[in-house]
């Protein structure tokens, strides 16, 4: 390359290629003429994101297909697993006490380390990526354990085998669906449409992503019922199970590696000893109390926080869905057939597809309606509670139409409860997804799994502490599920409105407001600990203002 005497030779970050004084100084005038701020790292951060993939220029409203079939594969593979290791839990009935109650707390009770695990995925990059490695890593030893299972004939037999190839399992499931989630996270929220955008679009796609879910669960209880059949006529031993369970988990490496575009996995941040993410993360510990006594900006993650314990109260509230419906319902399902009690789990399955569409549907057009007339109350996260909490109260009522037909003879049900399955399934899956459309939207950047698994941590703990409240509720009614059980569906039904008095604060509007928004025209935004705005983003705050107003 010939350059004229007097230039100098400068390299161009963006691209990596050298230009001449001359070039460089044109471009740095187009510049001054334009008067461009100053871009921040989350800037930067999604310019290389955008030159990477095209299709990141615009604010996701449908999750690619290609993140859905992984879901849905991973599903299907995650409860296979879970099959597995209850198959594993004492599968001659010669344990003991001692022996049982440590193997429900080192596998079953392993979902309350999830943040940690959540943490450990945020904060690992191999050669740049985030998720994928992680992914890959725990699909190909939870292969090796699903042929050990299928090799090894005297595995069952043994206590400590079991135990070990349980955890092993447990653990690696969660290291296979927890990046995945934090993918469909990550890519609603890689870029808004508008600095005051509500749930709706990054609600859709987390149930658009539920809907996948829901399908490979469905897809998996079709197989374990007819195919695997069920206790004490199974088709097939546990060997066979495991190595259905490995193949499976061999398919999801060549969907990670071939299937799946490698910008849902990138971190494009520059790479450095000092700006690892590990030295972000102490850094960011070390300065908790500095920034919690500050006076300039709130709490990064308060609105998460909140969010988190409206979500343990929502779900913690004595209920009948959740809890004293299968105690009564047992005592008619007893007396069903094998093949009337499989056809009312396949048919559970199928209602939680149901409820997670329905509201995909809601909020696609919800979307579509806010983006087009910027009609907020569409999309309200008390209009959408308020909403669910309906949904909810008419699962119970549905239910109590069931408790008021055992005092008729006539009544069958047999084929009540085939409805009450698909009707009470469908309404939880949709009372499900506007919390957890909330913790998606404010999750923490770049630690997405984390906020995941917080969110998991607090619906799991609140359904553990739900069903005694519900016991003590009723005992101190004086009430059973089959004395006086109407009285405490019809004061659960009431219950269930008591939520509603904190969701009227819930937040409306995303924690970080760094991310890019296409409503702005692709203008980078300061990070949130700037005490200066940038030249030119007076008139942004003004019209976010204004949005927010409206």
């Amino acid at each position: 390359m010939t350059v004229k005497e007097g230039d100098t030779m400068r390299r161009d970050e963006s691209s990596g290629n050298y230009a001449s004084g001359h070039d460089v100084h044109d471009r740095d005038v187009e510049n001054d003429e334009h008067d461009a701020p100053k871009k921040s790292w989350i800037g930067r951060y999604m310019d290389d994101l955008s030159k990477s993939d095209p299709e990141l220029n615009y604010a996701p409203v449908v999750l690619p297909w290609r993140i859905g079939l992984f879901l849905l594969t991973s599903t299907i593979v995650q409860s296979l697993s879970y099959t597995a290791v209850s198959s594993l839990n004492n599968p001659h009935g010669t344990w003991t006490m001692k022996q049982s109650q440590q193997f429900s707390s080192l596998v079953y009770e392993m979902l309350y380390l999830g943040p940690v695990f959540g943490l450990c995925i945020d904060l690992t990059r191999i050669f740049g990526e985030r998720f994928r490695p992680v992914i890959i890593i725990a699909c190909a030893i939870n292969a090796i354990a699903g042929f050990v299972a299928f090799g090894c004939n005297r595995v069952p037999s043994e206590y400590g085998s079991c135990l070990m190839l349980s955890w092993l399992i447990e653990v690696m499931v969660m290291f296979m669906y927890i990046p995945m989630n934090s993918v469909v996270i990550n890519y609603g929220n890689r870029v808004v449409e508008s600095p005051g955008e509500t749930s709706a679009r990054i609600g859709g796609l987390m149930a658009q992503a539920m809907v996948w879910r829901s399908t490979g669960n469905f897809i998996e209880q079709i197989f374990e019922n007819l195919g695997h059949g069920v206790y004490p006529k199974y088709h097939f031993q546990l060997r066979w199970f495991g190595l259905i369970m490995a193949i499976g988990s061999c398919v999801l490496i060549v969907q990670a590696l071939f299937l799946t575009k490698r910008a849902y996995y990138t971190d494009y941040r520059k790479v450095s000893l000092k700006g690892s993410e590990p030295v972000r993360f102490y850094k960011n510990v070390a300065g908790i109390g500095k920034k919690a006594l500050s006076n300039k900006a709130e709490s990064p993650g308060l609105k998460l926080m909140f969010i988190l314990c409206f979500n343990f109260i929502y779900l913690m509230i004595p209920d009948a869905l959740t809890g004293t419906r299968y105690s009564f319902n047992s005592h008619w399902s007893g007396q069903f057939s094998v093949g009337l009690k499989q056809t009312n789990a396949i048919l559970g399955n199928l209602a939680a597809v149901l409820g997670a569409l329905a509201y995909a549907l809601w909020m696609y057009f919800a979307q579509r309606s806010e983006s087009t007339n910027g009609r907020l109350y569409r999309a309200n996260p008390f209009v959408i509670l308020l909403v669910a909490t309906a949904v909810w109260i008419f699962g119970i009522f549905f239910h109590f139409i069931g408790e008021m037909g055992s005092t008729n003879p006539h009544f069958s049900y047999k084929v009540f409860l085939q409805f009450e399955t698909i009707v009470v399934g469908a309404c939880l899956r949709f009372t499900f997804m506007p919390t957890l459309s909330l913790a998606a939207m404010h999750a923490v950047r770049f630690y997405e799994s984390t906020t995941f698994q917080l969110y998991s941590v607090s619906t799991s703990g609140a359904g553990v502490v739900c069903y005694p409240v519900t016991t003590s509720f009723m005992q101190s009614l004086g009430v059973t599920t089959l004395k006086g059980y109407w009285k405490a569906l019809l004061l659960f039904m009431v219950l269930r409105c008591v939520p509603l008095l904190i969701a009227a604060s819930l937040p409306k509007f995303r924690d970080d407001e760094t991310i890019p928004a296409i409503a702005d025209h692709n203008e980078p935004l300061n990070e949130m600990d700037s005490d200066h705005p940038a030249k030119g983003t007076q008139h942004d705050e003004s019209d976010k203002l204004e949005h927010r107003e409206n």
